[in-house]
């Protein structure tokens, strides 16, 4: 459980603080599913999931922040990827890392979800983009492109099979 959602009760002006509950020896109040010198204490059932496989946290966390430095940084062109092309460091990334930072809990969920939306969009449209200078010579115009988005589908099926087309789309 997170230190700052560790505590947690109402002071009198409606702040969440640590003197809010001491125990009788001036301690903090555990709340259930707390964890304290690796002890878990999973009182309201609570499941974490990361202390039974922390390896697999790890990895999974890796393999993510991997994701999105490769949606940021790679380019729009298949002769463009290359090892240099991976070089440099998003300034996308450190500005969106300070905005989750300065922001609430609550309100950085939600700022999260959103910039990996954007993030995910950002990716699909690298990978079309790639497919466009293949094929065409040119960038995807995704007002203009749309109704070629069935001739690719067609040209693909007939070369890989109906089901990797559909697969691909």
């Amino acid at each position: 459980m997170s230190f700052f959602t560790r505590f947690r009760g109402l002071s009198a002006q409606g702040r969440t603080t640590a003197e809010d509950h001491r125990t009788t020896d001036g301690a903090p109040e555990r709340i259930p599913g707390d964890d304290v010198a690796g002890i878990r204490d999973d009182g309201a059932g609570g499941d974490d999931r990361t202390a039974k496989h922390p390896v697999v946290a790890r990895v999974t966390t890796v393999l993510a922040g991997l994701l999105v430095f490769f949606a940021l940084v790679a380019p729009n062109q298949v002769g463009r990827l290359t090892p240099g092309a991976f070089v440099r460091i998003p300034v996308e990334a450190l500005l969106g890392v300070a905005l989750l930072l300065a922001l609430a809990a609550r309100a950085r969920r939600v700022v999260a979800a959103i910039i990996g939306v954007v993030l995910g969009l950002l990716t699909i449209l690298k990978f079309v983009d790639m497919g466009f200078y293949e094929a065409l010579g040119r960038s995807f115009d995704p007002v203009l492109d749309w109704s070629l988005l069935d001739d690719a589908v067609g040209t693909l099926g007939r070369s890989t099979g109906w089901f990797a087309a559909v697969a691909a789309a």
